[in-house]
């Protein structure tokens, strides 16, 4: 049976240059930040060295080393990202004993910490009657001479220094007594298992010295199918039939290459440690380009894994959006609810109002509460006189004692009109574009809890005043007296609008306008309406019934 050996291929991917973050589902506990998931691990450049030999000088020929090797290349070049600046083919003439350690020397000095190697041998191998060692056959090695060979401590004298910086490292080597490269068994994750993408993340981010043998100490087969040996065929047969886009080679060699070899060949392929203070149990990991990236370039990779930090971004955008959301919908619901409420106090106010005794002999009087526009001093002469009952006994009679209510909260309820009154007004005087603009504050305040204050029709400012005048004003002394002159709703027309006038009623004199008529029974008018530019108080009213 001819034998071949396999050698070790640091194969690990991307990014060349530029450390990269690879994102990952957590099944459990708090998901971790975008921030912490770009620093979760970095993947360096990949390099290999790949040797396979058919011609030898002294040795039987092989059949498939070469062509094992030179697909093992295009592999990891198209599917897997390598480039191919970074990867050392070395096949029959070219890998000679000096060649060969001569390139796992500078490959070793040269690669950085965050930097992935992986060595392929395919050709003979053999063990050393006097030591025990085993050992790679260069193309010129003698047959009886182990001085003319490389040996597997040789090999691992140099990926076990500590002075070899690079990250992650793997030795796949398919050639006879391959076994004896090992030193420990395999730290296998399960790629059923839950969150293997995750846990493999994490382990790949610590430094692995590792090894996947073709057999053991025992021969192994250089035929197999299609042209390659036995291993060789199913590795690589795994590196392309595989889809995930991460996955470590021990889970690719026990997964897919171990269980045909051991079944049709007589061997046992194998896979483990170097054992050396450099592996700290990290795994050699391959990344699988997409099918839309190019080959023998890591950069569409790295602009995937861009493309899917943007998504996550753009769907936890979208998640504060719909919480913003949320957060309006549960404050206008609440709005509602204080809306409601007060909707139902207002009604409550009502009844409540509805049920305070009314004096019998107190008529009760309708007003006008929409503004117009009053013509000549006729209309209010007439307006006047309809409610000359009301104006002109008040007090006098008592008939309407006790029709004004002091609500206590600024306010004052007219039973005998069902008029709601600010007790005081504005602190000052206003024109009369200020004095509306006065009515709205109150109502954006909500002035007493009520948003529906307004000025008075003149009928229902005139409504107030009263024949005998109680401290220094035409008013009940329930009143705050500083509101003097205040302006009405109502505006004047015709030949009295020449100063584009509004009406006002003035508690100082008890009189509408000029209108002298406090004290005076039929009264008489000495003017129309008042220049909107004057300034007057303002007394807001609100009705409610």
């Amino acid at each position: 049976m001819v034998c071949r050996k396999l050698m070790l291929v640091a194969l690990l991917i991307f990014f060349l240059a530029c450390p990269l973050t690879v994102f990952s589902t957590q099944t459990r506990g708090i998901k971790p930040a975008a921030s912490e998931l770009q620093n979760s691990i970095h993947i360096g450049n990949y390099h290999a060295l790949i040797i396979g030999i058919n011609n030898y000088t002294e040795w039987n020929p092989l059949k498939t080393a070469v062509k094992d090797a030179k697909v093992l290349k295009e592999v990891l070049v198209e599917r897997y990202g390598f480039k191919n600046d970074n990867v050392i083919l070395r096949t029959d003439d070219a890998a000679t004993r000096v060649k060969l350690i001569l390139d796992l020397r500078k490959l070793a000095s040269k690669l950085g910490d965050q930097d992935n190697l992986l060595i392929y041998y395919a050709g003979h191998g053999q063990l050393d009657d006097l030591t025990g060692d085993g050992y790679w056959i260069p193309v010129e090695g003698e047959l009886k001479n182990p001085v003319t060979w490389i040996s597997h401590s040789t090999i691992k004298s140099i990926l076990s220094s500590e002075r070899v910086k690079a990250k992650n490292i793997v030795v796949v080597a398919d050639s006879c007594y391959s076994g004896t490269l090992l030193r420990g068994g395999p730290s296998l994750l399960s790629i059923g298992e839950e969150g293997y993408d995750n846990k493999l993340l994490k382990v790949a981010g610590r430094r692995s010295r590792q090894v996947i043998t073709s057999g053991g100490l025992e021969p192994v087969a250089d035929g197999g199918r299609d042209g390659h040996s036995l291993f060789a065929y199913y590795f690589l047969k795994a590196l392309k039939e595989n889809n995930r886009r991460i996955i470590d080679l021990e889970n690719l060699f026990h997964s897919y290459v171990w269980k045909p070899v051991t079944e049709i060949g007589d061997q046992r392929p194998n896979a483990g440690r170097l054992k050396t203070p450099m592996d700290e149990d990290g795994q050699f990991i391959l990344v699988m380009l997409n099918e839309a990236g190019q080959p023998s370039s890591f950069s569409n990779v790295n602009l995937e894994l861009q493309a899917e930090r943007k998504r996550l971004a753009e769907k936890e955008a979208r998640i504060e959006r719909e919480r913003q959301e949320l957060e309006q919908l549960k404050a206008l619901i609440e709005q509602n609810k204080k809306f409601e409420a007060e909707s139902k106090r207002l009604e409550e106010e009502k009844l409540k109002l509805a049920s305070i005794p009314k004096s019998v002999s107190a008529p009760r009087v309708s007003l006008r509460k929409k503004p117009i526009e009053i013509s000549n001093r006729m209309k209010i002469t007439n307006m006047l006189e309809e409610y000359n009952f009301f104006y002109r006994n008040r007090n006098p009679s008592g008939a309407f004692d006790n029709v004004f209510i002091d609500k206590e909260d600024g306010t004052i309820m007219d039973k005998a009109t069902g008029l709601m009154w600010q007790k005081g007004g504005s602190s000052s005087s206003l024109v009369n574009f200020d004095a509306k603009k006065y009515i709205k504050q109150l109502n954006r305040q909500k002035f007493a809890g009520y948003f529906d204050w307004r000025l008075p029709t003149i009928e229902e400012l005139a409504s107030l005043l009263e024949l005998k005048k109680t401290l220094g004003v035409h008013i009940d002394s329930v009143f705050d007296n500083k509101q003097a002159t205040c302006w009405s709703a109502d505006k004047g027309v015709g030949r009295y609008r020449d100063l584009a006038g509004g009406w006002i009623v003035s508690f100082k004199h008890g009189e509408i306008k000029d209108a002298h008529f406090a004290g005076r029974p039929s009264g008489s008018f000495m003017g129309g309406a008042q220049n909107l530019n004057h300034i007057n108080y303002v007394k807001a009213v609100r009705s409610v019934e």
